[in-house]
């Protein structure tokens, strides 16, 4: 039962803004300032390498799990592509991890807002008597903290022109993403980028849509671009930004 996950269509056990998610969410933030914490201890230890290769493989690991569900319950093929930012960014900060390649951690640093975000609004069927409950927070977790250690382990600086290579490849990541949507047209099961519809009803980006498809469009890059360079700005290299 603790492994079984609820099959499609299936009751929730879990609901958004209650005192479970309250709890949850609460957990999560310590758990990342924990790792916050000891970024030095981590960067010195001699088993760094086990260390991130061991939250690497579980990121990339926990896709298996996401491809046997879809396969299970024999959901089209799109059920296998990465979701939103945070699918991508779980790949791409795994393999950045097991890498150390800059600029998949760069994007997954940016991106760490699109998993703060989801832990706030998460959208979990599975309540915390089941394995996939965990293994969901822990995945966006991941993503933050694979950002962090980009900078406060492994030591790469992130400058104010890295802002713009968030930009140009998200944007031509949200263009392919939304021509494969838009082909798609279930919104409710594939809305790659939110390019489709915001990712929680009822926000001003809801309303905006009511309005006009496109004005929704223009507004959610401005905000995401906006999002993002906010988020990283604590990261950026201090004395370049005073250049």
């Amino acid at each position: 039962m603790f492994f079984e996950r609820i099959a499609p269509g299936g009751v929730a056990e879990f609901y958004k803004f209650t005192m479970t998610h309250f709890i949850t969410a609460l957990v999560c933030f310590y758990l990342i300032y924990l790792f916050w914490k000891n970024t030095e201890r981590i960067k010195n230890s001699k088993h760094e390498t086990l260390i991130r290769y061991l939250i690497a493989l579980f990121m990339l690991l926990t896709n298996i799990s996401i491809w046997y569900y879809a396969y299970k319950h024999g959901l089209p093929w799109y059920k296998y592509l990465p979701e939103a930012t945070c699918g991508w960014a779980i790949y791409f900060g795994g393999f950045g991890l097991l890498f150390k390649n800059r600029t998949l951690l760069l994007l997954c640093l940016f991106w760490g807002f699109g998993a703060l975000s989801t832990i706030l609004g998460a959208n979990v069927l599975e309540g915390p008597l089941r394995y996939n409950f965990y293994q969901f927070f822990m995945r966006h977790i991941l993503i933050v903290v694979a950002g962090i250690y980009m900078v406060k382990v492994l030591g790469y600086k992130v400058y104010r022109s890295d802002f713009k290579t968030y930009f140009i490849v998200t944007f031509i990541m949200v263009i392919l993403g939304g021509l494969i949507s838009w082909t798609v047209g279930e919104p409710d099961s594939l809305n790659m980028f939110y390019t489709l519809k915001p990712g929680i009803d009822g926000t001003p980006l809801s309303w905006l849509l009511d309005k006009s498809y496109w004005l929704y469009i223009v507004t959610w890059i401005i905000v995401g671009s906006g999002l993002g360079y906010i988020y990283a700005y604590p990261f950026y290299d201090k004395k370049h930004l005073k250049k």
